[in-house]
C-alpha cells in the first residue's frame, strides 16, 4: 500500500540506447555470488549509452527478490535505460520537479531524492499497489546535466525479469512495448506564481493560467516538493504524439 500523498505519473517516454542482455555480461563459469559482489558493469556493453560508468551495486538484489517476487540471479534480466524525467521543465500536467528538489538529500530516505528510484519496482501499466506484482527492479539512477538546456535529466537502469513475465520481456525486446512512465508520491505542491502551498486542483491561480506579474506574464504551474520516486512502468506505446501526457491519481492527504 502506498503512503499518504498524491501519486504523480510521468509522461510516456521511450528508452535510450539499446537493450542490454545481462547474461551476456558474465562468463558461464561466474557464480551468482561473484556476480553480485562485482556488480553490474554496463559501460562497455552492447546497447549501452555510457551514462552508467561505474559498477552498479546489486548486493541488495536477494532481499529485493523476496519483496517483489523476482529473480535473485542478475543474469535473468533484460536491462533498459529510461530517461524518466527532466528537471525544471513543467510536464504536460504542468507539474515540475526542480533541480533543488531532485538533488535534495532526504534524511528519511538517507539519499538524494532522485536516488529514491533505486531499488524501486518496475511494473506493468502502473499496477504498483502490490509489490509482488513487480516485473523487475530499478538497478540504478543517474542525474545527467545537459549544458545546452541547463537541465538535469534523470536516467534509470531498469531490469525486467525474464522469469517473471516472459511475454512482457519479449514485447520489450521486439519494440512492441517501448513506452515507460515513472511514478512518484508528492506531499506538497507549491504555486509557481505565489510560492504558496496549493491542492492539485489549484489555489489562487489555476494550472495553465497566464498571470500578469511585476516581472511580466508568467505561466502558473505546480512545483512538486516533499516527494520521492517509487516505480517505473512499462506502458503501451501511444498511437500518436497527442496521446503522450501525464496522469495523476489522489491519495489521502490534507494540504
Amino acid at each position: 500500500m502506498l503512503p499518504n500523498g498524491h501519486e504523480v505519473r510521468g509522461s510516456v517516454v521511450s528508452r535510450e540506447g539499446g537493450l542490454i542482455q545481462t547474461h551476456k555480461l558474465y562468463k558461464s563459469s561466474d557464480s551468482i555470488k561473484r556476480i553480485r559482489n562485482s556488480g553490474i558493469v554496463t559501460a562497455s556493453a552492447s546497447g549501452s549509452t555510457g551514462n552508467f560508468k561505474r559498477p552498479v551495486d546489486i548486493s541488495w538484489l536477494p532481499a529485493a527478490s523476496k519483496t517483489y517476487n523476482i529473480s535473485d540471479d542478475p543474469r535473468d534480466y533484460l536491462i533498459t535505460e529510461i530517461p524518466a524525467l527532466t528537471g525544471e521543465i513543467p510536464n504536460k500536467n504542468l507539474q515540475q520537479f526542480s533541480h533543488s528538489e531532485l538533488l535534495y538529500f532526504d534524511p528519511m530516505h538517507g539519499r538524494q531524492i532522485y536516488k529514491t528510484f533505486i531499488g524501486s519496482g518496475a511494473h506493468y501499466e502502473h499496477q504498483n499497489k502490490e509489490p509482488l506484482k513487480a516485473k523487475g527492479v530499478i538497478f540504478d539512477a543517474v542525474a545527467i546535466y545537459i549544458p545546452r538546456y541547463r537541465v538535469l535529466k534523470i536516467n534509470l537502469l531498469t531490469g525486467w525479469d525474464r522469469t517473471k513475465d516472459r511475454d512482457l520481456v519479449k514485447d520489450i525486446e521486439s519494440g512492441e512495448r517501448d513506452g515507460y512512465s515513472m511514478g512518484s508520491i508528492v506531499k506538497q505542491f507549491l504555486c509557481s506564481i505565489t510560492g504558496q502551498p496549493v491542492t492539485p486542483a489549484g489555489g489562487k491561480y489555476k494550472r495553465g493560467q497566464i498571470v500578469e506579474t511585476r516581472e511580466g506574464m508568467k505561466l502558473c504551474f505546480h512545483h512538486c516538493t516533499q516527494s520521492f520516486f517509487f516505480e517505473i512502468s512499462s506502458v503501451a506505446t501511444p498511437a500518436d504524439v497527442s496521446a503522450i501526457g501525464d496522469n495523476m491519481g489522489y491519495f489521502n492527504l490534507e494540504v
